[in-house]
């Protein structure tokens, strides 16, 4: 990664910490906890141990259900549930830094669709 792209990640994220401060300190306290929890999670059970990435297979298509997507489905879930005012902002913040983990920390969070290789 370069430094012009990890200088602008740094400048995102201070950004973003500043702006969901102003919001709420538990929503804050969350985002940290979720990106943290996360980002353990990730090296401890998927990079060096038992589970692997999550792959959905859909007629000759992969599609890679990274933990943003997951994230963003939960996010929907509530919100069309109408629980938006019952979650404790500490839990939506939690939600968000997990899905800016996987957007913050990896350089494919973009990338969700590949093609199946014909055997």
């Amino acid at each position: 990664m370069s430094y012009k792209r990890t200088r602008k990640k740094k400048i995102a994220l201070t950004a973003f910490l500043a702006t969901s401060i102003y919001s709420s300190i538990l929503f804050t306290a969350g985002i940290t906890v979720g990106y943290l929890a996360t980002r353990f999670f990730y090296k401890r059970y998927i990079e060096n141990g038992p589970l692997k990435l999550i792959f959905i297979d859909i007629r000759g298509q992969k599609f890679h259900l990274h933990h943003w997507i997951i994230g963003i489905l939960m996010v929907t879930f509530f919100l069309m549930a109408g629980w938006k005012s019952e979650l404790p902002k500490f839990l939506w913040g939690i939600i968000f830094g997990m899905i800016l983990q996987d957007i913050y920390d990896f350089e494919d969070w973009h990338k969700v669709l590949a093609k199946e290789k014909a055997a």
